[in-house]
């Protein structure tokens, strides 16, 4: 049964989880300390060549954060094959969650268990691009190289700490909401490393940040960086497109106009690290909003689909449905036998990126990389 009174106040005892959560950060403090050391010297025997990073012939274009996801890598990887759709492409991942080990290139045999929710999401978005996981990228990168020598560009997906490559553009993506000037280290953090990781950044990505964003704002952010001269600041937000049936391609897509002027009561489930920017986004006209949060790469069950069509019976309109991310629905395919009432209600809302100012500035960065 779900427990919509406990839904109901979510709101209203937000704060208070937060103050919860902050007060039990400062007992994990000291592990934040070692786990910040052992990074550090790490990060030392990389700046001594005691640690050897690889520079390939091939282009590589790196795209991460500092922080525990949820910055909006895969929206932005995916913003980047759009931008160099004419040249010859590789995405190379490390397939978090996947049910597989070692190099993995996507056919059409691939499946979410062995690429991984997002890689396996882009395999299918950009069927010219090739897209393979492997945790040691090195050896991702050689083999690509082998099945496809006449490559033009390899983008590698969350991989700013894995220093053993060396590329020839590293992006850096930091969440507006979660600024990481003003977070701790793991565990007591979110912080993979130290705000001193943000000196190897050719460019920064301030992401989700609020289409109203007040100049002096952007400023004041960008100034908490604390960047070097050689280091670009850029400000990214989401559109949101066109409501896309998740079970049934015969079913019509539901156009965003007429999604946000309709007041749809809406059951939002995700399995993605953070929902604040799609919530904000939803809240602004839904007429009632139900949320069936689950952590981060979340592998769907029949009974979490049976959970959401229970929270939306309840809606007594009849404009209401399910909606859930586009890389919760390439899992959520993969289910056998839902219930066929799915069919009409469940819907995923893409998301591209978008940049507030100087987008032709980020682009051409871009292209000088190829």
């Amino acid at each position: 049964m779900v427990n919509f009174a406990a839904m109901s106040k979510k709101k209203e005892t937000s704060a208070l989880v937060t103050d919860w959560r902050s007060r039990w950060q400062y007992p994990l403090v000291p592990l934040s300390w070692m786990y910040g050391f052992v990074v550090s010297v790490r990060n030392l025997l990389f700046e001594l060549k005691l640690f050897r990073s690889v520079r390939f012939d091939v282009p590589i274009i790196v795209v991460g954060n500092l922080t525990v996801g949820g910055t909006g890598k895969t929206p932005h990887t995916e913003y980047l094959i759009r931008l160099c759709n004419n040249h010859t492409i590789a995405v190379l991942s490390r397939g978090y969650n996947r049910k597989s080990k070692g190099f993995m290139l996507a056919d059409e045999n691939s499946t979410p268990a062995v690429l991984g929710d997002e890689p396996f999401q882009m395999s299918r978005k950009f069927p010219r691009v090739h897209c393979a996981v492997d945790a040691d990228r090195r050896n991702g990168i050689r083999r690509l190289l082998k099945l496809f020598p006449k490559l033009e560009l390899i983008v590698l997906d969350d991989a700013y700490q894995h220093r053993y490559v060396s590329p020839k553009l590293s992006v850096l993506l930091v969440d507006f909401n979660r600024p990481v000037f003003d977070d701790r280290m793991l565990p007591a953090g979110n912080l993979r490393e130290s705000m001193s990781g943000l000196k190897r950044a050719d460019v920064i990505v301030v992401t989700k940040t609020p289409h109203d964003v007040k100049p002096i704002d952007k400023n004041i952010f960008a100034q908490n960086l604390h960047v070097f001269p050689y280091q670009k600041v850029f400000f990214s937000t989401y559109a949101y497109g066109n409501l896309i049936p998740v079970l049934d391609a015969a079913m019509p897509t539901i156009e965003k106009q007429a999604f946000e002027l309709e007041g749809y009561e809406i059951v939002l489930l995700t399995g993605i690290a953070s929902t604040q920017s799609l919530v904000e986004y939803l809240t602004r006209f839904a007429k009632k909003l139900v949320q069936l949060p689950f952590p981060d790469h979340h592998w769907f069950g029949k009974r979490d689909l049976e959970q959401a069509l229970e929270a939306m019976r309840y809606f007594e309109g009849n404009k209401r449905m399910i909606v859930t991310t586009e890389k919760d629905a390439v899992k959520i395919t993969e289910i056998q036998n839902l219930p066929n009432e799915l069919r009409r209600y469940l819907y995923y809302l893409p998301i591209e990126v978008e940049f507030l100012d100087n987008q032709e500035d980020f682009d051409q960065i871009v292209r000088n990389t190829i």
